[in-house]
């Protein structure tokens, strides 16, 4: 396992000096004003005009982005004078670590062998390779979701009420650094509820400490927000901008695509236009409450559109189809080899999950809850990354099946 950890370290190295960062490096130029603020003394501010026209310049609170990652961000930034390299190695070494609970995962769930060759997948992914350079919340959310899913079903397996409650609370830093993790969670809680194999008083009691770790957790941003936007808010003030960016064209005949930010920001100038009540909001939480309601309601009047474009996001969210063009970006040639990346991960983790039965049956509720999440909001493929670590263990064993290698099971492991 030793050997495969260098690697990964050496290949993000060798990634980071191949693509240095900066100050516009990805996400960088939208996490990078308010870990800013907080190293210079302002506080969780920064102003969004982009998403919310009505922010002014200074000392405006916002929640657009999630804690976690802003906060490890910035404690790196005030020891290295915000050195954007620095914020790099982090992202380094976060990765590796990735690598070591997707490891850890996988020997649980399918067997030394099968972990290395996730493992392997997982250091070459390029995706994640490409968030290396960018401060985001992508990495971060990703190891929150493994090391939660590893304690999951260790907790499924043992019953240990302290491994129900570092699953909810490593769920919950994932949800804190990338907020559609917060669908996991749900997803988990039912799929334990509806295990008719346990007792209803250990489903329920074990359901209830699962959720306890992750309410814990989350309660210090949920304080936070109400005591500073006025509304005990979860995830991000993003969510409502999303809804209706990406759904405001439904009253079109051309509404199978992905909006981007110049026609994004073309349809929010004609709403703030026609909507004096945005005009007036506060802050974010009311400005978003607004988007939400503007896009249920353009949802509400084309319901059968919806949902073919919740269906037509699944390929901009799982292959990037349509995200460059959007922007005037022509695929090359490593978009399109990702693309073929992505449906081998896809056919071959549907096939190790038949594969693998109930014992894998958390991770590819994760994933699916993950993907029904963003199709019914927005799509990118770099959303899916938190998750890719559990496709890639579904994939190894679908390859496993499909070219006959030896069934490895772990030590103690039974259906879960």
């Amino acid at each position: 396992m030793s050997w495969l950890l260098l690697l990964g370290l050496a290949v993000n190295l060798m990634w980071l000096v191949a693509h240095p960062p900066g100050p516009e490096s990805g996400e960088t130029a939208h996490w990078w004003p308010i870990i800013s603020s907080l190293v210079h003394g302002q506080g969780y501010d920064a102003c969004f005009p982009e998403y919310f026209p009505g922010c002014s310049s200074h000392r405006w609170p916002t929640a657009a982005r999630e804690p976690i990652p802003i906060f490890l961000f910035a404690a790196v930034a005030a020891l290295t004078g915000e050195s954007l390299l620095a914020a790099s190695f982090v992202q380094v070494l976060i990765d590796v670590l990735v690598l070591l609970a997707l490891l850890l995962l996988a020997k649980e769930i399918a067997g030394d062998r099968l972990a290395l060759r996730a493992g392997l997948f997982w250091i070459f992914y390029l995706p994640a390779l490409k968030l290396i350079p960018q401060v985001s919340g992508e990495l971060v959310a990703g190891l929150g979701v493994v090391s939660g899913l590893f304690f999951y079903l260790r907790a499924r397996r043992g019953g240990r009420l302290l491994h129900w409650l570092a699953a909810g609370m490593s769920l919950a830093l994932a949800s804190l650094s990338r907020s559609s993790s917060l669908c996991i969670i749900l997803a988990l809680v039912a799929l334990n509820l509806a295990d008719l194999r346990l007792a209803i008083t250990r489903r329920f009691v074990s359901s209830g400490a699962f959720v306890l770790g992750a309410a814990l957790t989350l309660m210090p941003w949920v304080v936070r927000n109400y005591t500073t936007l006025g509304t005990p808010f979860v995830g991000s003030t993003l969510t409502g901008y999303n809804l209706y960016r990406e759904n405001y064209q439904l009253g079109s005949s051309h509404y199978l695509r992905f909006v981007a930010g110049e026609e994004a920001g073309r349809a929010l100038n004609d709403l703030v236009r026609k909507n004096a009540t945005l005009r007036r909001a506060a802050n974010e939480v009311e400005m978003e409450s607004i988007y939400r309601g503007q896009g249920l309601e353009i949802i509400r009047h084309h319901p059968r559109k919806y949902l073919l474009l919740s269906g037509y996001r699944f390929l901009s969210l799982w292959f990037g189809w349509g995200y460059l063009q959007a922007y005037g970006v022509h695929p090359r040639l490593a978009d399109y080899l990702v693309m073929i990346e992505q449906a081998l991960f896809l056919l071959l983790g549907i096939v190790g999950l038949i594969r693998l039965g109930g014992k894998a049956l958390p991770l590819g509720a994760s994933v699916g809850a993950v993907c029904f999440a963003h199709m019914a909001v927005i799509g990118q493929l770099r959303f899916l990354v938190p998750v890719m670590p559990l496709v890639m263990i579904l994939t190894t064993a679908g390859m496993a099946a499909l070219m006959g290698w030896k069934a490895e099971d772990p030590p103690g492991s039974r259906s879960l």
